[in-house]
């Protein structure tokens, strides 16, 4: 069986919510906490894409984005980059229901000439919900250093 990396994305500004999204609770378990107990069931390799200051509940790496400032896509580069293995199961903070289901489709779907496997619903496609081969690092650069800061725009440019 293939080895995986999780990423967490649980950065964001909480403009929204009024609290960070990844102290939110659920069944009385934060979203957090939540997402790596199933990410657990996986891997040993979790890393949260966040700000290590206001994160503090956890064991696991805590890592800031690398460039701020352009969204999900510098938390999704940073992280990608500091993963240990090939394939990394990215996991958005504000779906914290996901289940084993999902994850098990995720890895029984990805393709390992892909570049990337996501989820869509109803022809919407869900790009923080996904596998990520570490191979797409390139394309994240360049559409970083382009200021296209759109994960869709970065997924129509690679095999998928």
């Amino acid at each position: 069986m293939k080895e995986y990396s999780f990423v967490i994305l649980a950065g964001g500004l909480a403009r929204r919510m009024g609290q960070p999204k990844h102290s939110l609770k659920t069944g009385g378990k934060t979203f957090l906490e939540l997402l790596v107990t199933l990410a657990e069931n996986y891997s040993n390799d979790i890393i949260i894409s966040g700000n290590p200051e206001k994160i503090t509940c956890t064991k696991y790496k805590v890592i800031p984005d690398e460039i701020k400032n352009c969204g999900p896509i510098g938390g999704l580069y940073t992280c990608i980059k500091q993963a240990k293995n090939q394939n990394i199961i990215v996991l958005p903070i504000d779906m914290p229901l996901i289940s084993n289901e999902i994850i098990d489709l995720l890895i029984n779907s990805h393709n390992e000439n892909s570049f990337a496997t996501i989820i869509s619903h109803r022809d919407k496609p869900f790009p923080v919900l996904g596998i990520y081969s570490k191979k797409i690092l390139p394309e994240f650069e360049s559409k970083i250093k382009s200021g296209d800061y759109k994960i869709l725009n970065l997924l129509r440019s690679v095999p998928h």
